[in-house]
C-alpha cells in the first residue's frame, strides 16, 4: 500500500483541484470520453468507455475530497489512541 499524503502534498493537490487549471483539465477529459461514448457504435466499446469515464470521476472526487479524507482519518486515529 501507498504511504498517506503528508499535510504539504494534500495542500499542493487542494492548491491544484481548486485552480482553473484543474477544471479545464477534467472538462476536458470528460468531455471527451462522453462525446466517445456518444459516437460510439460498438457495445463493448462503449462500457469501456463508460468505465473509464466513472474511472476519472472517482479520480476528480478523490482528489476534491483529500483534504477531509486525510482530516476524518487522523480523527479516527486520535479516536482509537484515546479509546485505548
Amino acid at each position: 500500500m501507498a504511504a498517506p499524503l503528508d499535510g504539504e502534498q494534500i495542500e499542493y493537490v487542494r492548491e491544484f483541484f481548486s485552480s482553473q487549471t484543474a477544471e479545464l483539465l477534467f472538462g476536458q477529459l470528460e468531455g471527451g470520453v462522453i462525446n466517445d461514448w456518444a459516437n460510439c457504435q460498438d457495445a463493448n466499446e462503449r462500457e469501456n468507455l463508460w468505465r473509464m469515464l466513472q474511472a476519472i470521476l472517482l479520480l476528480k472526487f478523490s482528489l476534491r475530497d483529500a483534504a477531509a479524507m486525510k482530516r476524518l482519518t487522523e480523527r479516527a486515529q486520535e479516536r482509537r489512541i484515546y479509546q485505548s
